[in-house]
């Protein structure tokens, strides 16, 4: 029998979900369910407890395993094979899902993501709307352009039509009903995606350089470059690489997407 792990990491969204879950039927494995009014961070054992939801899939041959974070808000996902799903990999998935079930619609995701995301739409006949990396702008954009679902590549999901703000419970019941209506598992949705190869690192960049430097940035590569929607990004074909400003702190972030792993560290250790 096909069974669901679910991790509810103390949060109140155990409350919520498992009486959805109950009426599905089917064999569900909950995890962290008592509500702890104190657990509210995401980071409290983190990596221990994903790890533990990621064993108790394998070990059941689970279809899918969830760990939703102590607010409700974000989800991480791993395979029946034990596989923690990197973010962007979680987002991929979730996007090939929903295409299949649904071709021709359009999503949103920063310009962060990976052009996997891309492929993808071109594969099912839909449309990627690229937005700036805040949660704010993905909010307004899920609130304000038609699309069916907006991911942020770390986590987090929105639903439009049920409303325009990141929801893990919404985004763990859409997950579970799409690989059913797909009679798939997590692990096959995955071994189906195309391989992709992205790095990221923090540069220290004082404050008062930001701006000098994102400006000369701008000007040196003003032919590479596709339309800026947030930070500089600079397009070399079959890779890119995006510079983006930190907002709270004196660094600048740079992420990378190349053709090998190999590559993307040394398009990474160049800029």
């Amino acid at each position: 029998e096909a069974s669901l792990v679910i991790d509810y990491s103390n949060g109140s969204s155990s409350s919520i979900l498992s009486p959805i879950l109950r009426l599905q039927g089917g064999r569900v494995v909950a995890l962290n369910a008592a509500v702890e009014e104190t657990r509210r961070s995401a980071s409290d054992d983190y990596e221990l407890a994903l790890g533990q939801c990621a064993s108790i899939s394998a070990a059941l041959h689970a279809t899918v395993g969830i760990r939703i974070d102590p607010g409700g808000e974000r989800i991480w996902l791993a395979t029946g094979r034990g596989q923690i799903l990197p973010n962007m990999t979680t987002l991929a998935a979730v996007v090939d899902l929903l295409m299949r079930s649904n071709p021709g619609i359009t999503v949103a995701v920063p310009v962060s993501a990976s052009r996997l995301i891309d492929q993808l739409a071109v594969k099912h006949g839909g449309k990627v709307i690229r937005t700036r990396v805040n949660p704010r702008s993905l909010m307004e954009v899920a609130a304000r352009e038609q699309v069916a679902m907006v991911g942020d590549g770390a986590g987090g999901f929105i639903f439009p039509a049920f409303h325009p703000a990141f929801d893990g419970v919404f985004a763990t019941a859409q997950i579970i009903g799409l690989l059913a209506r797909a009679q798939a598992t997590l692990s096959d949705v995955v071994g189906g995606l195309p391989p992709y190869f992205m790095t990221s690192t923090k540069v220290n960049c004082p404050w008062e350089r930001k701006g000098r430097i994102m400006r000369i940035l701008h000007e040196q590569y003003r032919d590479g470059q596709s339309r800026q929607i947030d930070g500089v990004r600079i397009d070399l074909g079959d890779e890119w690489v995006l510079i983006l400003p930190d907002p709270d702190r004196p660094i600048s972030h740079v992420i990378v997407e190349s053709t090998s792993a190999e590559q993307a560290r040394v398009l990474q250790d160049k800029y």
